[in-house]
């Protein structure tokens, strides 16, 4: 498991922002990954709301509304971290 980056090809957005260990744990997701993550961390976070989450609820059984989202700026890896391009412009 590893949550930092060596180059920007390592860096994706995700909309999950912390680890699901149970599904209670689970957000509504929208589509719209608005968090710089590794790769490696979107992957591992998609594989548990596959396994513990149901898509259209939260995790507390709660209806998720419907999202317009827009697409957000570039990424870049900056000294390991996953961080958007638009922080510092």
């Amino acid at each position: 498991m590893t949550d930092t980056c060596n180059t920007d090809a390592d860096c994706t957005w995700g909309e999950i922002p912390k680890e699901l260990v149970k599904a209670s744990d689970c957000p509504c997701l929208y589509g719209c990954g608005y968090l710089p993550q590794t790769t490696a961390t979107r992957e591992r976070r998609a594989a548990q709301y596959a396994k513990l989450c149901t898509p259209q609820k939260d995790g507390q059984g709660n209806a998720c509304g419907i999202d317009d989202c827009a697409q957000p700026s570039g990424l870049m890896c900056l000294n390991g971290t996953c961080l958007s391009t638009a922080i510092g412009n």
